[in-house]
């Protein structure tokens, strides 16, 4: 994936999860100074934001699949199985302000909803139980109101001026 510089940090700051799960890749495969750089900040990014982004975006798209499935009679693993994810990743960030990348030991249980091993009803429950989980991290959560702006500025400035040095 590519992204502007300036494109990426505006959606790392609104807490887009792709954005961020780049960020907290364990295995980038280049790192140039000006990537070194903006790995060092990474934290930065991370705010109470994750809370809304993440958790808004699930429930908006489980309110969509279970219209879908009331209509079409059927969902999309898959995307179940993503939006489960999301969650999960959610949850951890709210609570220990690092974006969860290895699912680890819930890879079984995220496959088995995207094969359709657990039914709609198995998996809407877990949903429920993440939901309740991700909304406590949320409340109790020691990441600040809002990313740190400034240290993401100055990082683009930077990097900016890398560019022209170039």
């Amino acid at each position: 994936m590519y992204w502007e510089a300036r494109k990426f940090v505006l959606l790392a700051l609104k807490a887009n999860p792709n954005v961020l799960e780049v960020l907290a890749s364990p295995q980038p495969v280049t790192v140039t100074p000006v990537a070194g750089a903006l790995l060092n900040i990474r934290s930065a990014f991370l705010s109470r934001r994750i809370a809304q982004t993440y958790g808004e975006y699930v429930q908006a798209q489980f309110r969509r699949m279970e219209a879908d499935r009331r209509t079409h009679g059927e969902v999309r693993p898959k995307h179940v199985m993503h939006l489960l994810r999301l969650l999960l990743s959610g949850a951890h960030a709210l609570r220990t302000g690092e974006i969860l990348v290895d699912v680890g030991e819930h890879r079984a249980a995220l496959l088995a909803v995207k094969t359709g091993e657990l039914t709609w009803a198995e998996a809407d429950r877990w949903r429920a139980q993440l939901q309740r989980d991700f909304e406590h991290a949320a409340a109790h959560t020691g990441l600040p109101d809002r990313p740190d702006f400034a240290a993401v500025e100055a990082w683009l400035v930077d990097a900016r001026r890398a560019a022209l040095d170039w």
